[in-house]
């Protein structure tokens, strides 16, 4: 019985070990998004955003957000600010001919009637050819409407990726 109960203990323990192995692996990479071309109806007035690519996670995370201009200390509208996240998982990585790298997320929900989601980033930090975009991150946000099948695209700019710490 004793050896049995210890087999089970030791069989949990390496799993937890497992576990936390999975976890680790991978790192976590973001980049403050600067330039914006919204073309979606309902993001509309975002002027500031940032993309988080998790590795352990295998997601995409676009966080988009009105910013009202209100400054410290000084009397300001109070509005409901227009913010929007989305997180998609990772289904692709490429690297073009010039080592830039390409990152594919999507949620396609269009076989229950739903939204098909989209988020490509581009990153050309590790590029080895010139590219108009030096060390830039270059994200697409595409959507596919249901029913209608009406696409919008929208094209966001920022600082290269930047590798963050991995927090549990």
């Amino acid at each position: 019985m004793k050896h049995l109960i210890l087999t089970a203990t030791l069989l949990m323990a390496s799993f937890n070990l497992q576990a936390y192995a999975d976890v680790s692996e991978g790192k976590n990479f973001g980049a403050e998004l600067t330039y914006f071309q919204i073309n979606h109806d309902h993001l509309w007035g975002i002027n500031e955003g940032s993309i988080l690519i998790s590795e352990p996670a295998g997601t995409i995370t676009l966080s988009l957000n009105q910013d009202l201009g209100c400054k410290p200390n000084q009397p300001c509208i109070t509005l409901m600010p227009n913010s929007y996240d989305v997180e998609l998982e990772i289904i692709s990585e490429e690297f073009d001919s010039c080592n830039a790298k390409k990152i594919t997320a999507i949620n396609d929900n269009t076989p229950v009637d739903g939204l098909y989601e989209e988020v490509v980033v581009y990153d050309y930090s590790t590029a080895t050819c010139e590219y108009f975009i030096q060390n830039m991150t270059q994200v697409t946000y595409t959507t596919i409407a249901p029913r209608t099948q009406e696409m919008q695209e929208s094209y966001l700019h920022g600082e290269p990726l930047r590798e963050l710490p991995i927090s549990f």
